[in-house]
């Protein structure tokens, strides 16, 4: 690939240019494959940023704007057609791809261009939307917007404590008041988050936790520690504790009732949270439903 200008984010022997021209990488899907190598090493890289260079088109000028090595990857995913059939990728394919209706209006683009030369874009089309949904799953993952099952088990055979709490679970023999359970979850709940919090190795939650953005810590709590106690339609408390987490799963009949009573009010209580808010009502909300 040529490089302009300096380089400033270098890594073993990849390096990441301030300046990419489109139409000078060599081999565009090698190169593809250095860049998703060089952020899944660590995540937060695919938000660094480099100003990509696109040839100018029949209908618009040359694009040379900032962008993130994430988006890049997309733009390269996108790129596949006119790599495989030797045409060349210009301005006039470049839209905003943050948004996610210009996919749809990328694809029937293509489909028009291509259309010309008698060439059926159908396959690439299907790979490119292949392709972006694995590298969206490996970004959740590596985000931590999806909870990796080996990911703790690896964590638990490193920290004992945190193996503890995963596998916690009391003697349903022995009397709890409400009160003393209710506290004791949540303690085991914040220490199973802050093991997470302080564990890099193995941890694809680490990234999530310590952003501290959309986090429900009870929610992840009974992922990760203990479900404990839940409420009946009424908002009395079951006197019996669901004894186990989400990660473990059900242990008996009586977990998945407790917990489908809770799931049936939570349906109720959104479905009238939702009549009451009058967006059933609402004409645009009705047009999209239809």
């Amino acid at each position: 690939m040529q490089v302009l200008n300096k380089e400033v984010f270098i890594i073993s022997n990849f390096k990441v240019p301030e300046i990419c021209e489109f139409q000078k990488l060599e081999n565009p899907f090698e190169y593809l494959k250095e860049l998703e190598d060089y952020i899944f090493e660590d995540i937060i890289r695919k938000n660094e940023k480099l100003v990509l260079v696109v040839e100018k088109g029949e209908h618009t000028e040359e694009y040379r704007k900032e962008v993130s090595i994430g988006e890049l990857i997309v733009v390269i995913i996108l790129s596949k057609p006119f790599i495989s059939n030797n045409k060349k990728f210009t301005s006039d394919f470049m839209l905003d791809f943050k948004n996610i209706n210009n996919f749809v209006k990328y694809f029937n683009l293509i489909k028009d261009y291509f259309y010309q030369f008698d060439i059926d874009v159908k396959y690439d089309i299907g790979w490119m939307i292949d392709s972006i949904d694995k590298y969206g799953g490996e970004i959740n993952y590596r985000m931590g917007m999806s909870v990796s099952l080996y990911s703790l088990i690896k964590i638990c055979e490193s920290n004992e404590r945190f193996n503890y709490l995963m596998n916690f679970k009391i003697d349903l023999k022995e009397k709890y008041e409400i009160e003393e359970l209710t506290a004791l979850t949540k303690a085991h709940t914040d220490e199973a988050l802050n093991i997470l919090a302080n564990t890099k190795k193995d941890n694809n939650l680490y990234n999530f936790i310590n952003g501290k953005s959309g986090i429900n810590v009870n929610q992840l709590g009974q992922v990760v520690s203990y479900i404990g106690l839940k409420p009946d339609f009424f908002d009395s408390v079951l006197s019996i504790p669901i004894n186990t987490n989400f990660c473990r799963g059900y242990t008996s009949v009586t977990d998945y009732f407790i917990n489908s009573v809770g799931a049936r009010k939570a349906l109720l209580m959104s479905k009238q949270q939702v009549k009451n808010a009058g967006w059933i009502n609402d004409p645009s909300y009705s047009n999209v439903c239809r």
